[in-house]
């Protein structure tokens, strides 16, 4: 049956989503396998790239693995295991979030090398610093993030507990499959110090995460940089299960 997506959500997502609604119902249980590659091009009419992109996606999800001369076979129905990241680097609850900067440009080399987006990449850069109930600064945080085809500004500078991530999720049809993170002791610059009120060359922790999309291609990048006057910092992975 030909296939009728929406106009704003791509043709193999489409796809993917109505796969996925078919595990999750248990329409295709943990154990079975789903159709052939073409048998879905000839469900969906649509070409055998568009019903890749669509499995990998699903592939992503944990919900399938695909095996040569074995078939796509369901693993998962999206219910067993979930990730949350709390205590996040973008918007922490009972935090309070000061914007301090969002501008839109075009990535340069200095930029490319310091964040892993390639040159001429459309971003937005962000800038805030977090701050505790009795106004005690705890970051100064500047994020780049990967320019959509939409207007994101007011749905970024809207006061909300959702990660830049869920928020790009919801409104830029996009999706993180993966994030890295790593710790440095570096000195404070003159850019940290204006926000942190601390002196030049402090020895600070920097927290570096980069959010990557299915392709491994960054989606958002943020450098925070904590003060190390401020006495609660906490970052905190949780796996969540299912009852």
């Amino acid at each position: 049956m030909p296939h009728s997506p929406s106009a704003r959500t791509p043709l193999w997502r489409h796809i993917a989503q109505t796969l996925a609604n078919d595990i999750v119902s248990v329409l295709y249980p943990i154990g079975s396998h789903l159709p052939t590659e073409m048998e879905l091009m000839a469900q969906y009419d649509v070409s055998r790239h568009t019903v890749r992109e669509a499995l990998d996606e699903l592939v992503t999800l944990g919900l399938i693995v695909r095996k040569p001369r074995q078939g796509t076979r369901v693993v998962s129905t999206g219910h067993e295991t979930t990730w949350e990241l709390k205590d996040n680097p973008f918007f922490l609850p009972n935090q309070a979030r000061r914007l301090i900067e969002i501008s839109r440009h075009i990535c340069d080399e200095s930029i490319s090398k310091q964040t892993g987006f390639a040159v001429r990449t459309p971003l937005l850069t962000l800038a805030y610093v977090t701050l505790e109930t009795d106004d005690t600064l705890i970051s100064f945080t500047q994020s780049w993030i990967r320019d959509t085809a939409r207007d994101i500004v007011p749905v970024l500078t809207q006061n909300t507990d959702l990660s830049v991530i869920e928020l790009l999720e919801r409104h830029a049809d996009i999706r993180c499959s993966r994030i890295e993170q790593t710790f440095h002791i570096v000195l404070a610059n003159s850019t940290v110090v204006q926000h942190l009120n601390i002196s030049v060359a402090t020895p600070i922790m920097l927290s570096c995460e980069t959010f990557y999309d299915r392709r491994s291609i960054p989606l958002v990048v943020a450098h925070r940089f904590f003060n190390p006057q401020a006495n609660n910092i906490k970052m905190t992975y949780a796996q969540q299960r299912a009852n």
